[in-house]
């Protein structure tokens, strides 16, 4: 039995605490050291009446001021995050695993109070009841979703009006973002080609074909789907457009509208206008309102279940591409990173390719991403196969197999935007796999794992070798 110290947020207010559990211990123990570490606050509040959920995106720990963010939904659930069972372990691999170790900066669980059933008075509200003073007037500041408004999206609009079509956002730019309301921007914002590759592949698509008016932008969790949305809304803020932007795990979006001379924001939409709708996220409820969006785009993982309706009818579907080495030593250099540091990021690059959040994250050590990386490669052929048949169908959960994202990443085909393949991280992964499976031969792999030669392959484009073995080649053919 290990002691685990967890760092948690009530939501709505936005306090960080530490709570130390066993790790053989149930959630639901975890729900009454919660309950028991704020019994100023919660003592009124039944341990079982708190929602937990993993504190993670796209398989990333929130830090303090990402999960300050998060906001709960008028169904009283946190949408984009997964909740804890109660009944399953905290080891549980779903959860924190065997070898969990908390890194410097983060938190582990996002707690919901929900209704008391007792006497129907919300748990929340008896929390806030015990509150005083100060501490009281912020806890109702923090759920009130209006108060935000100004105070904390107005900056993006005095950013977005500096850059006028004389200062363009242009590649290898770097912006600091002077808000957090919009997501997690810790360090800024980057701009990537890949963005500016995106926004005009989707601006051919939707100036040639007016049938289209929703844009599908899918890829690899933790390479930048959130930013690009951001990226986006400033975009279209200079051009003067009516935006509508949600940020992920909430239920609806902020509308950003022109009067002719500035931007007003506001929680709903200003009555005549039509706007374009930006959603980050897998839930695309509020996306399919046509009436209210003149074009609406959902940045999402790559699995069709979360938005099937979404795509029926008038959809551009477009896989955004992980960091090319390039655009990784660009953002590398923009951080100022020194010589020890620089040649830390080329070392993670070489084992899990470019995403960023394994490159330059301080969570984690190179060390233990190399025991991650080797502990993730399934110990029989028959996991990964799996893997690729659901990722063949459209239903692969990038979010819950986080052992698939240091492995495989998605790359869009040059000749289908709308379709993708997989490629193994690195060469390092691609050696693993070999001698982890016996592999000495393409037709061996493909005969192994039951799929065409073209859908999964070793390199792209020689980004990662100019030269390959002849196993090299394993899963290419897009879906």
């Amino acid at each position: 039995m290990v002691q685990l110290e967890l760092t948690c947020t009530i939501v709505g207010e936005g306090r960080a605490f530490d709570v130390k559990v066993d790790d053989r211990w149930k959630a639901t123990k975890l729900q009454e050291a919660i309950q028991t570490k704020n019994k100023n606050d919660l003592g009124k509040v039944d341990a079982k009446d708190l929602q937990i959920y993993l504190a993670k995106k796209d398989g990333i720990w929130l830090t303090s001021a990402g999960a300050a963010s998060v906001t709960l939904g008028g169904d009283e659930t946190l949408h984009g995050f997964e909740k804890m069972d109660p009944t399953l372990f905290i080891k549980n691999p779903k959860y924190f695993g065997a070898n969990f170790q908390p890194g410097e900066g983060e938190v582990h669980v996002l707690v919901v109070v929900l209704k008391s059933p007792a006497n129907g008075d919300t748990a929340a509200a008896l929390m806030t009841e015990e509150i005083p003073g100060a501490k009281r007037l912020k806890t109702e500041a923090a759920v009130d979703r209006t108060s935000s408004l100004n105070g904390g999206l107005a900056p993006i609009i005095e950013m977005a009006q500096q850059l006028n079509p004389e200062t363009r956002l242009a590649v290898g730019s770097w912006l600091e973002i002077p808000i957090t309301s919009l997501g997690r921007f810790d360090t800024g914002l980057f701009v990537r080609k890949e963005y500016w590759d995106l926004h005009k592949m989707i601006t051919q698509r939707l100036e040639s074909n007016d049938k289209i008016y929703r844009v599908l932008v899918v890829g690899s969790p933790g390479i930048g789907k959130s930013v690009f949305g951001v990226f986006l809304l400033l975009v279209l803020m200079m051009e003067k457009k009516d935006v509508a932007y949600r940020v992920f795990g909430q239920l609806t979006p902020y509308y950003f509208s022109w009067n002719g001379t500035k931007y007003e924001i506001s929680p709903t939409p200003v009555a005549g206008k039509r706007y374009e709708g930006l959603f980050d996220g897998d839930d695309t409820g509020g996306a399919l309102d046509s009436f209210l969006f003149l074009h609406a785009y959902v940045f999402a993982s790559p699995r069709t279940t979360n938005y099937n309706h979404f795509v029926k009818e008038g959809c551009f579907k477009v896989c955004m591409n992980p960091w090319t080495k390039t655009e990784c030593q660009q953002l590398a250099d923009a951080l100022h990173l020194d010589d020890e540091d620089q040649d830390e990021w080329l070392r993670r690059y070489n084992l899990v390719g470019g995403n960023p959040r394994f490159l330059f994250s301080t969570a984690e050590t190179l060390d233990s991403l190399v025991e991650r990386v080797k502990g993730d490669v399934p110990h029989d052929i028959e996991d990964l196969k799996r893997m690729i048949h659901l990722f063949k169908q459209e239903l692969l959960d990038f979010n819950s197999l986080l052992n698939f994202n240091s492995l495989l990443n998605l790359y869009r085909r040059d000749d289908d935007p709308s379709s993708a393949y997989l490629v193994y991280s690195s060469l390092a992964v691609e050696a693993i796999v070999s001698e982890r499976y016996g592999i000495d031969s393409a037709d061996e792999i493909y005969s192994l794992l039951g799929t065409p030669e073209s859908t999964l392959q070793g390199k792209r484009n020689g980004e990662i070798s100019a030269a390959r073995p002849c196993h090299a080649q394993v899963l290419r053919e897009s879906t």
